[in-house]
């Protein structure tokens, strides 16, 4: 009977871990030539802010640009042994085998996966020339609320807010943008296994071409 609770407790602990909400905050600001990005990722009682970065010292960032160079000039050489008509073929049938598994993919991942807890938006436009700025204006506007019905179309959108002004005497860039996202360990991981039968499908596909080849 023990061993029954002790599998029950697990069971109900990883279902808690897997199931409590994840929240990506994400904001960005721009003024006066001065552009500020924040990343924050919250978990529970956890909160860890990946932007801004922490700047590495001069020594480690060189070393580490040194070998990201080393790995890409050895990459690229291995890419062009490769014949373009074998790229070619390569591209042609991942796009035919996984063409509907990235559409599921993409649909999941806006349907099931995300939530946008929260969209703000506002911005203050100037060109310095009224038609110019009004044309600035109306490109802003569209873009940002046709993005907005995408994901509103796509996702569930709890609240927003859109405030774009346009300054037709001066010259002006300025706006901000604070969003955040939620997701669930447990809907990242089916994410996460239908992703990894695409590249399977996708390695197997090259496989096959290099032993043809």
């Amino acid at each position: 009977m023990t061993a029954v609770y002790i599998v029950l407790i697990t069971a109900a602990v990883i279902a808690l871990i897997i199931f409590i909400p994840i929240d990506a905050a994400f904001s960005v600001s721009y003024a006066e030539k001065n552009a500020d990005v924040r990343l924050t990722v919250k978990y529970f009682p956890i909160k860890l802010s990946i932007l801004p970065a922490k700047v590495k010292k001069d020594a480690e960032k060189a070393a580490d640009d040194a070998e990201k160079d080393a790995e890409k000039e050895k990459k690229d050489i291995e890419k062009s042994k490769r014949p373009l008509s074998q790229t070619i073929e390569l591209a042609r049938e991942v796009i035919d085998v996984t063409r509907d598994d990235i559409k599921k993919l993409i649909r999941g991942l806006f349907a099931r996966t995300l939530a946008v807890k929260k969209f703000y938006v506002s911005a203050k436009i100037g060109t310095g020339d009224a038609m110019y700025t009004g044309i600035a204006y109306g490109a802003a506007n569209a873009f940002i609320y046709g993005l907005l019905g995408f994901i509103d179309n796509h996702t569930r959108l709890y609240d927003w807010r859109v405030d774009i002004d346009a300054d037709y005497d001066g010259f002006v860039i300025e706006g901000s943008a604070d969003i955040t996202v939620r997701t669930r360990i447990a809907s990242v991981l089916v994410i996460g296994f239908k992703a990894a039968i695409i590249l399977l499908k996708i390695l197997k596909i090259n496989r096959r071409l290099k032993n043809n080849g």
